[in-house]
């Protein structure tokens, strides 16, 4: 039955909404034991309760449910992609597990990501990541759901959209000035009031949330050292003399109110680590090194090598966690 029928239609007490309800109950609670197989964990239920919007989890599963028979499910969620509906499908997953076995990443179809870029299960990524922002989670939300413009392929939402074309713009080495030129001109040839970003500062607004914190840090420009520590207030490379900061042409003066000739942008480490682990599938390739490795006395990872071993007798602690990285 389409879910249409009876998710948002009155009496909540209906027999086809305590059907659909118990359906839904049914699959979140499978979900939930999966990810506690997965994860070796106590987990929490997402509530799409019309106020929870699926930003709030609770342990009891009766409380859900008490939700959605007081005030209903929230707007537009006819596909429970946040309780493991409609992300994998039958073929990814077979695909998926053939790979796993012999520790490799699935291979990637350029002309697949095009088509499906995966928003669902990128937003399900971050979603622990973001527990403690709850307006930036909904925003992402509410992006990866928002038509294009009214009537359009519900394929292309504001968020898709932006990550579709990013993806140009980087396949392709686009600058950000050609980039915000021809976002203005689709935008005007969409219909009125689309929600096409007009500029690459906004498309990347959009796209911030999924994205990792970089830690920008000043350099010389000839690579000598890099303006930290001991060298993070100066002006000029201790080394070869050459200024940090750019000089203006009317004006030889050097102050830290001016750009930097050169910048190293640096991932932190943890905050990587984070987004590993943060994908189910991710999490086990990570743990290839314990769980999926073979003996067989051939050198065909690093492993397998004497150094490897080296590390984990010098350090037997950090040796035994299967996670380790």
């Amino acid at each position: 039955m389409d879910r249409l029928t009876w998710m948002y239609k009155k009496p909540w007490v209906s027999h086809a909404y305590v059907n659909g309800v118990n359906e839904f109950i049914a699959c979140a609670v499978e979900n939930l034991k999966k990810k506690q197989i997965e994860h070796g964990k106590e987990g929490r239920i997402t509530c799409p309760y019309r106020d929870c919007y699926n930003l709030k989890k609770y342990p009891n599963i009766d409380t859900v449910r008490e939700h959605l028979f007081c005030r209903g499910f929230m707007e537009d969620y006819t596909k429970w992609i946040w309780h493991g509906e409609g992300i994998h499908t039958s073929k990814t997953e077979t695909s998926s597990k053939i790979y796993e076995s012999y520790g490799a990443s699935m291979p990637r179809n350029e002309e697949d990501d095009v088509e499906n870029d995966r928003v669902e299960e990128m937003i399900q990524d971050v979603e622990e990541i973001l527990v403690h922002q709850p307006e930036v989670l909904e925003n992402l939300v509410d992006d990866s759901k928002k038509p294009l413009y009214h009537g359009c392929n519900v394929q292309f939402t504001r968020l898709s959209t932006t990550l579709k074309l990013c993806k140009l713009k980087v396949k392709n080495g686009w600058s950000d000035k050609s980039f915000t030129e021809m976002l203005k001109l689709l935008a005007e040839m969409l219909p009125a009031k689309n929600e096409l970003p007009t500029s690459t500062y906004e498309a990347k607004k959009i796209l911030c949330p999924m994205g990792m914190n970089v830690k920008k840090i000043h350099a010389c420009p000839n690579d000598c050292v890099l303006f930290r520590k001991e060298h993070e207030h100066l002006h000029t490379c201790p080394k070869c003399g050459a200024s940090r900061y750019k000089r203006d042409g009317n004006n030889s003066s050097i102050n830290d109110k001016r750009p930097p000739v050169k910048v190293l942008r640096y991932l932190p480490i943890v905050e990587r680590f984070r987004r590993l682990f943060a994908n189910f599938n991710d999490a086990k390739l990570v743990r290839w090194h314990v769980e999926g490795k073979k003996s067989d006395g051939m050198l065909r990872h690093p492993v397998d090598s004497p150094q490897w071993r080296t590390i984990d007798g010098k350090f037997p602690e950090f040796g035994g966690e299967v996670r380790n990285l």
